[in-house]
């Protein structure tokens, strides 16, 4: 639910604390999933399989871009013009927070929005299973700020998973040699030796295996069919075994006009900021975050086998701030209550 406040929009997100789901109970025991600044199921888990494959099937549908995904006309009710969009029978519930535009050459324009989807658990119906942040969410739960990322098969699947900037799922399948192709109208081509994904306006996306990772390829570049791009570098991990970087935490954002957008974190790697060039020169930091730390409570009665404990403390994003356009202070901005309820059959919306 969003809310008008006097400093901006308060999003209630009530059930990312609360979960409850009625299937015939069954009892798996928890594979340790891996944690940087947020939690997602280790590929190697042996129950992983399952949830890779039901990631981009109907009930797990997530994003704007999704041939699946329906567009709400006007605001939603929402109050603010903005458009949403969600899936009947899914819990899939999306909305855009635009961050920034520059205008570029040839139509590449540097654009960066945080695009919110309400399904945070990917429920697979075949081994009745509910993973928790399947889809690896940057900056943090339901949230996506970036460019996507590949996805290599898990067991018992031949096809890739993209992942859109939006979080759109889709499907490539094996074409012939080292093509993959997507299954949808997005008439999308993969290339796993060069790791560079062509889309049909021409555009390709170039890739690189993320680093201590053997399943995730990362954006690093993007150029259109005359040569202009944008190129992506990533946070670097630091050697020993204190806090590590999102696999997706980019560090700056670079196009063929020179500018330069940088990426803030702090200690731990949490995203605090993100500062742009500004108009007449100099630089602006254009949006702030907040983050706060509940519990994930949640009482399935599928199997949960490669999510955190109910319980657990977790990070989560409570306010996206944008900065006056003077660089005086900060501006309007986004609120997002976590509410806990009881009772209830819902998933994070």
């Amino acid at each position: 639910m969003l809310q008008k406040s006097g400093v901006g929009v308060n999003m209630r997100l009530p059930s990312l604390l609360s979960c409850s789901v009625l299937f015939a109970v069954s009892a798996a025991a928890q594979t340790r999933p891996i944690c940087d600044v947020t939690c997602a199921p280790d590929p190697s888990s042996p129950t992983y399989g399952g949830t890779y494959q039901a990631r981009t099937a109907t009930q797990n549908v997530r994003g704007r871009s999704s041939v699946r995904a329906t567009t709400v006309p006007g605001d939603a009710g929402l109050g603010d013009g903005r458009r949403s969009s969600t899936l009947g029978g899914s819990e899939s519930y999306n909305y855009a927070i635009s961050i920034l535009n520059l205008p570029g050459r040839n139509g590449l324009d540097l654009n960066l929005a945080v695009y919110y989807n309400s399904r945070v658990w990917t429920i697979d119906k075949v081994n009745n299973t509910a993973t928790f942040n399947a889809d690896k969410d940057f900056p943090s739960y339901g949230f996506r700020l970036g460019f996507g990322f590949i996805e290599a098969p898990a067991s018992g699947s031949t096809s890739y998973t993209l992942t859109e900037p939006d979080g759109s799922k889709r499907e490539l399948a094996f074409s012939s040699g080292t093509i993959y192709a997507s299954l949808d109208s997005s008439y999308i081509d993969w290339n796993t030796a060069t790791l560079v994904l062509r889309r049909k306006d021409g555009t390709q996306w170039v890739y690189e295996r993320a680093p201590g990772s053997t399943t995730i390829f990362r954006t690093i570049k993007i150029k259109d069919t005359n040569g202009n791009y944008i190129s992506i570098s990533y946070v670097p991990a630091p050697g020993g075994s204190g806090p590590q970087p999102n696999n997706q935490a980019i560090s700056t954002i670079t196009d063929s006009l020179g500018r330069v957008v940088t990426f803030g974190y702090d200690t731990n790697y949490k995203l605090l900021s993100i500062t742009a060039p500004k108009q007449g020169g100099g630089t602006l930091t254009v949006a702030t975050f907040t983050w706060g730390t509940p519990n994930l409570n949640y009482s399935f009665t599928l199997q949960t086998p490669d999510t955190v404990a109910s319980g657990t403390s977790i990070n989560v994003l409570t306010k996206c701030q944008y900065t006056k356009a003077d660089g005086t202070g900060a501006g309007m901005g986004y609120t997002f209550i976590y509410e806990t309820r009881t009772g209830v059959n819902f998933f994070f919306y």
